[in-house]
């Protein structure tokens, strides 16, 4: 049986404490994302697909805030406008990846709009985790 070096587990431990982070700041971008998203649709009657749109940029905004401030130790790039660009580009593949969910729970599974939106957001967490790690921190 091999033990795990010691490095090995201390990068482990660092990717969980990175991905626990990252969960906390993204349950506080979510209560951001689904308060507009609610104040949009049951409000000013916006349409829930053009409300959902609005309301990720809203928690992408405070996702990225939180992500350079205290997720995420170490950057790749030293240019925070191109890493802003390049937060949001992944963001945008990440609110396709998000509306797809979102529409299938809606129309497909006809589920109510605080429900299909926390599972478009569970879907969609795991994929700009993946991909906002990968690109950009290190």
């Amino acid at each position: 049986m091999t033990t795990i070096a010691p490095k090995a587990r201390k990068q482990a431990a660092a990717r969980s404490a990175e991905l626990a982070r990252y969960f906390v700041a993204s349950l506080f971008a979510l209560l951001v994302d689904i308060g507009i998203l609610l104040a949009l649709t049951q409000i000013f009657a916006v349409h829930y697909l053009a409300a959902n749109v609005v309301s990720f940029i809203a928690g992408s905004i405070v996702a990225y805030l939180a992500s350079v401030r205290w997720v995420f130790k170490k950057r790749r790039l030293d240019n925070k406008a191109l890493e802003y660009l390049a937060f949001l580009l992944i963001g945008v593949l990440g609110l396709g990846v998000n509306e797809a969910a979102l529409w299938t729970c809606m129309e497909v599974l006809v589920w109510p709009l605080l429900g299909a939106k926390l599972m478009s957001a569970a879907i969609s967490f795991f994929f700009n985790f993946a991909a906002r790690k990968a690109a950009l921190f290190t």
